[in-house]
């Protein structure tokens, strides 16, 4: 191809460039991109994605993938940037920052001191043997290891504590939501996406600035440049692609419960086992290869039942449902199985002791857990209809334990009506690869037959646990004791329909800044401080990026809340709230593009402690815990197939918010612009607190209005 001439000639001459140019330029070009990354650990956008497939050929049941290209799903992996250290002046000046509005002034200025010390001498070593830790780490990022034993090395229930879950809109009608039909619709769609995962030719994720990069065009250009630097020509023309090491754990994966540290177990390869990204080894298209079955779970009985023949076949929609018809009937006539799948919510190494004394008594256990461990996914059919969204999406996040299997990589949710969401463990990845899976597979579904049951069910079987009275006591202790775990959280509902993102764009306001200041007002106003706040950012653009933190809590937003609160004057109200998300703008900015600092400081601490040093005074400080201990933990999420999401609090005394935009138009053609608000929290008032929230949106709609109006003028100006 000439075109490919001139492409190798960019790509070299882009590789003579330093990686400072390329940092440098994507600042320039980068508020864009934060305000699409810096969202619920993975981001806000719809990825827009290039293929680039690998020579394939694999058959399903409705169609057969074929592909001419050598460039595959990892495309850009080897040539992705790396996650870059913040310069340690830069990071402790940040730092001071945000401690400044969750501490009294005295304690400010006692942490402002230690801060002083730990500049001159200890802080610089520190950061000098974390470059040192980064150099000797050059396939990875400084954070991921360390990030993965914060999951791993947890030992409190992943229920409520770690596993989130995100729920999938409903189809057009209620025929296309039956619950068996859409069981196997999504198992067939599933299994498609995971046996083209593992061949290889799914697009690689990149987030496109232009639209260019959904262009023809730009596919053309980039399946021509070697892997080393596919990533710059992307990057030139406007496309910042992924990291996507996450994806060899999203199917047939599980978190193994050890003694002290959980490890991550990733089939059919045994040797695929660790605490990190699993090893990328090529395109797969041998069968042999594949983990081909899944995990289904009804009435707390669970079975193995075939999605993919031992010819990589992908068993017809037809009979899967067949077989999902068949696993009912035997629930339903043999009444609610042993609640094994409580085991999955006890304390973590409470669960490895009863799990090795399982493996240890009876092979029929060790084959039952291997089937489960090695399945692509668990599906949870529910027998209950919830009788709200509230208790809906609750069930969703936890359920009735014995019917959920918490270990898995990922469990697909489903109710009597249908309703289906994904609840996954949060070990092994982030939302990234998860929304990615949630986009393709539920655009799949849409468009599969809804066959009626064949003749023919899938091969299926049940799995099997063999108890002695010993076990069986453990069972039955670990259902008392996750019942009384998912009853300790409550969850409710609002949904607020006055104004919503769109009118927030008219306003020239980020709507996700906007509410992150309603949040901050809310806090003030229903407990008369500002505490710390957490929203999640993805470094999904950096090789083995995870996440980092927006820590909206600000001298801003505390200067814009105490106006609000003080009943100063409009005009200065909204001129400290253009402030306020101004400054979050530039902090997930920075979070977005490697110079968020809450990863670099644990980094700090790691570092201490791995040359065997005293902890630093700046860390014992009562200033960092404040700052850090996450009393509303917020995240978001953007997709068209999703209805909500949501997630148990991280503090005692905290609230988890899950919160979301969305546009509706009805029958008459009117539009409701309207926002969803799902606050979890350990009884502590959370009824209380939505009422805040609502009280602090109502405050600024005439704050809005004004903006409205001023923005508006503006547009009429400049014309």
């Amino acid at each position: 191809s000439l075109l490919s001439i001139p492409v190798y000639f960019v790509a070299r001459f882009s590789c003579l460039l330093p990686p400072s140019y390329f940092l440098s330029s994507l600042t320039r070009n980068s508020e864009k991109m934060a305000l699409r990354l810096a969202t619920f650990a993975a981001g806000k956008a719809v990825l827009s994605t290039s293929r680039l497939a690998a020579p394939i050929f694999i058959k399903g049941a409705a169609a057969t993938v074929v592909s001419t290209r050598s460039r595959g799903s990892y495309h850009y992996q080897k040539s992705l940037p790396r996650l870059p250290i913040p310069e340690h002046e830069f990071a402790m000046n940040k730092y001071i920052d945000m401690v400044a509005p969750v501490v009294s002034e005295e304690q400010f200025a006692s942490t402002k001191k230690l801060v002083e010390d730990f500049k001159k001498e200890e802080g610089p070593q520190l950061h000098d043997l974390l470059k040192k830790y980064d150099e000797k780490n050059k396939h990875s990022s400084f954070i991921s290891h360390f990030w993965y034993d914060v999951y791993l090395k947890a030992r409190s229930p992943l229920p409520v504590n770690w596993n989130p879950q995100i729920t999938f809109r409903y189809e057009e009608n209620a025929e296309r939501d039956e619950p068996n039909g859409k069981a196997a619709r999504f198992i067939h769609a599933s299994a498609e996406f995971y046996t083209q995962l593992k061949a290889e030719v799914i697009d690689p994720d990149v987030y496109a600035l232009k639209d260019t990069v959904k262009s023809p065009l730009f596919k053309s250009l980039v399946q021509w440049v070697p892997e080393s630097f596919s990533y710059y020509v992307a990057y030139l023309l406007k496309g910042y692609p992924l990291d996507m090491s996450q994806y060899p754990r999203l199917f047939a994966s599980t978190r193994v419960p050890s003694r002290e540290k959980d490890y991550l177990a990733t089939y059919p390869d045994v040797d695929m086992r660790g605490d990190g990204p699993a090893p990328m080894r090529g395109p797969v298209t041998d069968p042999s290869r594949l983990s081909r079955h899944v995990t289904v779970q009804y009435k707390n009985h669970l079975f193995e039942v075939e999605a993919i023949r031992e010819s990589g076949e992908i068993v017809p929609v037809a009979d899967v449902r067949a077989a999902v018809e068949e696993i009912r009937k035997i629930g339903d006539s043999s009444g609610p199985a042993f609640p094994m799948g409580c085991l999955t919510a006890l304390d973590r190494d409470e669960w490895a002791d009863i799990r090795q004394r399982l493996v240890e008594s009876s092979s029929t256990n060790s084959s039952s857990l291997r089937s489960i461990d090695s399945s692509l996914f668990v599906l949870s059919l529910d027998e209950v209809t919830p009788k709200d969204e509230t208790e809906e999406v609750r069930l969703m996040l936890h359920g009735r334990p014995g019917n959920r299997w918490f270990d898995k990589c990922f469990s697909l949710v489903m109710n009597q009506k249908g309703r289906t969401a994904i609840n996954f463990e949060h070990s092994w990845g982030d939302g990234v690869s998860v929304l990615r899976y949630a986009n393709d597979v539920f655009a799949k579904v849409k468009t599969i037959e809804n066959s009626p049951a064949s003749s023919t069910p899938a091969s299926f079987r049940p799995l099997q646990f063999e108890l002695n009275d010993e076990l069986k006591l453990a069972v039955a202790k670990s259902e008392e004791s996750a019942t009384k775990l998912v009853e300790s959280m409550d969850l409710q509902f609002m949904e607020y329909r006055e104004y919503g993102r769109e009118y927030l764009k008219k306003c020239k306001l980020s709507p996700d800044a906007v509410l992150q200041q309603v949040f901050q007002l809310a806090y003030y106003k229903h407990k008369g401080k500002t505490v710390s706040t957490y929203e999640s950012a993805s470094t999904s653009g950096f090789k083995h990026g995870r996440t980092e933190v927006i820590r909206p809590a600000t001298k801003e937003s505390a200067a814009f809340v105490r106006a609000v609160a003080g009943g100063a004057a409009p005009d200065e109200q909204l001129e400290l709230l253009r402030k306020a998300t101004a400054k979050h703008a530039k902090l997930s900015l920075e979070a977005a593009i490697g110079k968020g600092i809450d990863r670099y400081l644990f980094g700090l601490r790691k570092m201490a402690e791995i040359a065997g040093k005293e902890e630093p005074a700046i860390f014992s400080d009562p200033a960092y815990t404040l700052a850090t201990e996450n009393i509303l933990s917020t995240s978001t999420l953007h997709s068209d197939v999703l209805e909500a999401g949501c997630f148990g609090p991280v503090h005692p005394d905290g609230y988890g918010i899950g919160y979301g935009f969305a546009v509706e138009k009805g029958a008459d053609g009117s539009v409701v612009d309207r926002s969803g608000y799902f606050v979890s929290s350990f009884h502590n008032d959370t009824k209380g607190f939505l009422s805040a929230i609502a009280g602090a949106l109502d405050d600024l709609k005439p704050l809005l209005e004004v903006a409205k109006k001023q923005a508006e003028a503006a547009k009429e100006g400049g014309k």
